[in-house]
């Protein structure tokens, strides 16, 4: 069996505004994984491996900017996301 990951980078140095994000986000239940700002990217990591894009799709209808979701499923699949002012564009 192969590993399971996944992440969803947001171009921000506004950690606070991406915390409280995910906060709203995790009432509703889930769990996160919150980075520091490095060079301009904030990494978030969901529980569950991050095998889910949903997290990204939340984040990207409640702030505004940048936001790439990538997983890795079972070593074998490589997936990912690119959203942009509010869209998924890619």
């Amino acid at each position: 069996m192969g590993a399971f990951y996944g992440s969803v980078q947001v171009r921000s140095e506004d950690r606070e505004a991406v915390r409280s994000a995910l906060e709203k986000l995790a009432r509703k239940g889930g769990r996160f994984l919150l980075g520091p700002s490095l060079n301009g990217w904030i990494g978030v990591y969901p529980d569950g491996g991050g095998q889910d894009f949903g997290v990204a799709k939340s984040l990207a209808r409640k702030l505004s900017g940048e936001f790439v979701a990538v997983f890795v499923h079972d070593d074998d699949v490589f997936a990912y996301e690119y959203h942009r002012n509010k869209k998924c564009v890619d």
